[in-house]
């Protein structure tokens, strides 16, 4: 059954990894549309343009004026891809351990960032 899919060798391999280990616990709605809190502006429209078509189908809301995006970052999205290649996964844990001492020393907020589209992995 679907609410047992957390449960599967898949997830408990995933889940014991820092990175993913909610992905060990059953399915639940506590973070349905967390992006209306977490994504400034700029972002969610960009991401209105670039899955705004997907987004509808599944009856989300989609920013009446999205955000053009260039070729470019459209790529630079679908290249993320961290399942197809895992190693991102560790560069960005790097990134986000450098980001939080950053932060943890006070040189840094992600509010001064202008896009939180790559802070979130």
């Amino acid at each position: 059954a679907i609410n047992q899919l957390w449960q599967t060798d898949s997830t408990k391999h995933w889940s014991s990894k820092s990175n993913h280990v909610k992905t060990g616990r059953p399915i639940n709605t506590d973070y349905c549309e967390m992006y209306k809190t977490r994504l400034p502006e700029n972002d969610i429209r960009t991401l209105d343009a670039f899955i705004g078509d997907l987004l509808k189908e599944f009856g989300y809301p989609v920013s009446p004026s999205p955000q053009p995006i260039s070729p470019k970052l459209a790529a630079q999205l679908m290249e993320s891809e961290t399942v197809s290649a895992v190693w991102i996964v560790d560069y960005r844990r790097e990134l986000a351990d450098r980001r939080k001492a950053r932060i943890d020393k006070g040189v840094y907020k992600l509010e001064d960032r202008d896009s939180l589209l790559w802070s979130l992995y």
